[in-house]
């Protein structure tokens, strides 16, 4: 019964067929800010009360990077909302299973224990590799892309987990992961980058601006869950730990629930932002650098710069109506 009142949820929600009302010509301001930037940039922002919308190249393809794991974390708590999962289970994860990463789990050496909860904690939090992984294993890959699939976000599609995108990643660049985790200032071959299939948005787990403010919209709804698990899944958004993306450009009583996602010269954060006055947006923000420098505080500093930029306009817009 429960699982027959999810699907049904799911698929009141979808967004195919959906017209969107005009993009603004805010584009124009945040296609020079992007270029300033040395990056090219993707946006999306929506007033989830209004219905109202700003996009820059909102349905292109983009690489998802770890703002991927945001489907990850409905999946799974959809199957808590069913009983498929019980959040409070712990599952050993032996020093033999890990996913390469910079992270939380993936960095310990030792057995670890944990609530499938707790696991989802800091797969957002701290974007942990092994975290996600060991839950994608738990819920299925099919089932996180079948439930895309039925909220009609026709574009955005998971090709594996971590540890596949990374593998993939690292056969693209000739280099050893070692090297590459390490964080060294190395300059990676661009003509050889071009043609990671990591980086291609056709072959690996991708989505389109648009589509994952949309995914934000819904996990920030609940629609899918009972208030309690709505609640919790809410608390894990606005744990995430980065400051530099999305956080930095909002004073600081406006609150930013989000998800970074980093890989080569992708840097990425789509998130919530919510106003003291309770004014919500969904707000998604990607970007490709043009270099594959392990730092680009440049692409990270504009995510915030345009994210603010879109949502200033949606709030004059509001003032105005």
């Amino acid at each position: 019964m429960a699982d027959a009142r999810a699907h049904r949820a799911v698929r009141t929600i979808g967004f195919a067929g959906v017209t969107p009302p005009p993009v603004s010509s805010t584009s124009a301001e945040l296609a020079r800010l992007f270029e300033a930037a040395s990056v090219d940039g993707y946006l999306y922002a929506r007033d989830l009360g209004s219905g109202s919308e700003i996009g820059h190249r909102a349905d292109d393809l983009v690489v998802l990077a770890s703002v991927f794991k945001l489907a990850v974390l409905l999946e799974l708590y959809r199957q808590a909302a069913t009983g498929t999962v019980d959040l409070e289970e712990r599952v050993t994860i032996p020093a033999t299973r890990r996913t390469r990463g910079p992270t939380g789990i993936s960095m310990m050496r030792h057995e670890v224990s944990m609530s499938w909860r707790d696991l989802a904690q800091i797969m957002i939090a701290v974007s942990d590799n092994t975290a996600t992984d060991v839950v994608m294993e738990r819920v299925g890959l099919e089932s996180i892309n079948a439930l895309l699939a039925r909220m009609g976000l026709s574009e955005t599609r998971l090709v594996g987990d971590c540890k596949a995108v990374l593998a993939e990643y690292v056969a693209g660049c000739g280099v050893p992961i070692e090297k590459l985790l390490a964080g060294s200032p190395i300059e990676l071959d661009p003509e050889v980058m071009q043609r990671n299939r990591a980086l291609l948005p056709s072959l690996t787990t991708r989505g389109t601006p648009r589509q994952i403010a949309r995914l934000l919209e819904v996990i920030w709804s609940g629609d899918l869950l009972s208030k309690a698990l709505a609640d919790d899944m809410r608390s894990i958004l606005l744990s995430q730990v980065w400051p530099h993306r999305l956080r930095s450009g909002f004073a600081g009583d406006v609150r930013v629930a989000g998800k970074t996602g980093s890989l080569g010269n992708v840097r990425n954060e789509a998130g919530i932002v919510v106003y003291p006055d309770g004014a919500t947006y969904a707000v998604a923000v990607f970007t490709r650098a043009r270099h594959y420098l392990p730092h680009a505080p440049e692409a990270d500093a504009v995510i915030g710069t345009a994210a603010l930029m879109a949502v200033d306009e949606l709030r004059a817009a509001a003032k105005t109506a």
